[in-house]
């Protein structure tokens, strides 16, 4: 398949890279040091919503920015561990042209 185009917009979680693993270890200690059990996430959506969207829904509103911020830290900690390419990915990068492609994510600059 050719594309023409004179630019890409690549979501990154799922489409340039998977973090499954990394997200689900940051979570689980956040949802450990906040005092959440497994129960408490039953029922709560989470996979493509924002961080605060689904922490409004397992802590009071007071909280959230506060383990917001600590889920961030700890995924930004975490980068490294779990976070690999999607199969392709690189291949797909490698043959583009510079400056024509970007990502496009929800996720904060810093993550």
């Amino acid at each position: 398949m050719k594309i023409e185009a004179d630019a890409l917009l690549f979501d990154n979680d799922g489409t340039l890279v998977s973090s499954v693993d990394s997200a689900l270890r940051c979570w689980t200690r956040w949802a450990e040091e906040a005092g959440l059990s497994a129960a408490d996430f039953a029922g709560v959506p989470m996979h493509g919503r924002p961080s605060a969207e689904i922490v409004a829904d397992l802590v009071p509103a007071a909280g959230v920015a506060a383990a917001v911020a600590r889920i961030e830290e700890l995924e930004v900690e975490a980068v490294t561990e779990g976070v690999e390419p999607v199969p392709g990915a690189l291949d797909l990068l490698g043959s583009l042209a510079a400056g024509r492609w970007a990502v496009v994510t929800s996720a904060s600059r810093r993550l």
